[in-house]
């Protein structure tokens, strides 16, 4: 007979013994089932989880772990327990693990009429075509959502929190409770229709799942992605993600820009080196972005910059220092070294040394007027 059979045999022999006393078993299930799902189940609602998802975790740490077989075992051997005590607790062990698997199966059943109703939720807005399908709406979903109210793209949100998709249905907005990955929920948001999908997920396992459910419904749907780790983000672009965006890589790349900008970095040198960084970060990716993007040089960025003392601005009017001709810049306000900022200035404001002024253009002539503003124009 090997190891195994002999254990197997073991704890049959003990749950035979502990069944005899029957009355001490009840009493320890009686008391350690309840306890543990309680204690499991309130905790989880501590966390802020729905009550379905509370109850279901506390049903599912009824059982005893296995690894009160050794805590049993050594307190035999220590003779802290007796060998009643200890043949009660392993059979104590045994019913729960294979009652669990039922319990858990009743308690789905049973749940499943806990799920929010569409009363609940509040009516169901439908969505428009060519929108937006945004799954996730938490800290960086709900941003994303935010950006698209403002500039009235219509957009469509799935998510399994109730009490977002109720708030968002009360506001107007089209949003949908469930698992984006799952396809019925998927199919009322349309994405036949829909412009663009944007996973906001922050499980690679959930995204990749609705990622693939949404390419089953709309093999053509561009799918802009989020992933936390390298090996999340090739496998997205290996299935066919647009674009997938890495926010601590993205984070890192701004505390980089502001680092060198602090530390006098002249800002040519500064974007050549974050360009080379999101080429090797993103590779092909980046590349058939840009070429697809013929605008990308006519994005407008805003950015803060001081008028330093060997500037070729320094001391002059805005007029005489002709900005617009010089550098193409629109400048939106002057924060003076008092504190005092001058909103829209007029062309005789002047822009004197540590002014910071705040201008607006493309990312080459922002280049032009850093420059510019840093050192004494050769012309």
């Amino acid at each position: 007979m090997n190891r195994s059979s002999s254990i197997i045999c073991s704890l049959i022999r003990n749950l035979h013994i502990a069944l005899g006393n029957w009355t001490l078993l009840a009493i320890l299930l009686l008391l350690i089932i309840p306890i543990k799902g309680i204690v499991r189940a309130g905790l989880t609602r501590l966390a802020g989880r729905p009550w379905r998802v509370a109850l279901l975790v506390g049903v599912g740490f009824t059982q005893i772990g296995e690894f009160s077989f050794v805590i049993a075992k050594l307190g035999l051997d220590e003779k802290l327990i007796s060998n009643e005590l200890y043949n009660v607790t392993l059979a104590a062990s045994l019913v729960t693990i294979l009652l669990n698997s039922v319990w858990m199966r009743i308690a789905t059943r049973s749940l499943s009429t806990m799920a929010p109703s569409r009363r609940a939720l509040g009516e169901a807005i439908q969505p428009s075509s060519a929108h937006v399908i945004l799954c996730g709406y938490g800290r960086m979903g709900s941003l994303v959502g935010a950006a698209l109210e403002n500039f009235n793209v219509a957009y469509t949100v799935i998510d399994l929190d109730s009490k977002i998709v109720k708030h968002l249905r009360e506001r107007g907005i089209p949003s949908i409770y469930g698992d984006a990955g799952n396809e019925t929920v998927c199919r009322q948001a349309h994405p036949e229709s829909a412009a663009l999908a944007v996973l906001m997920l922050p499980d690679a396992n959930r995204a990749r799942q609705a990622f693939q459910t949404l390419k089953k419904l709309n093999a053509e749907l561009p799918i802009i992605a989020r992933a936390h780790w390298d090996s999340d983000r090739e496998a997205l672009f290996r299935e066919g993600a647009t674009e997938v965006i890495q926010p601590e890589f993205e984070g890192a790349s701004e505390m980089v820009r502001h680092a060198l900008v602090h530390v006098g970095i002249p800002a040519v040198a500064l974007e050549t080196y974050l360009h080379q960084l999101r080429e090797q970060r993103y590779g092909r990716v980046l590349q058939g972005w840009l070429e697809r993007e013929a605008s990308f040089e006519k994005l407008q960025k805003m950015q803060e910059i001081e008028i330093q003392a060997d500037s070729a601005f320094a001391n002059l009017s805005l007029k005489d220092a002709k900005v617009r001709e010089r550098t193409g810049v629109s400048i939106l306000s002057v924060k003076k070294r008092n504190g005092s900022v001058i909103a829209n200035p007029s062309p005789e404001t002047v822009m004197v040394v540590g002014d910071r002024v705040v201008v607006i253009g493309q990312p080459s002539q922002l280049l032009e007027f850093l420059e510019m503003a840093r050192a004494e124009s050769k012309d």
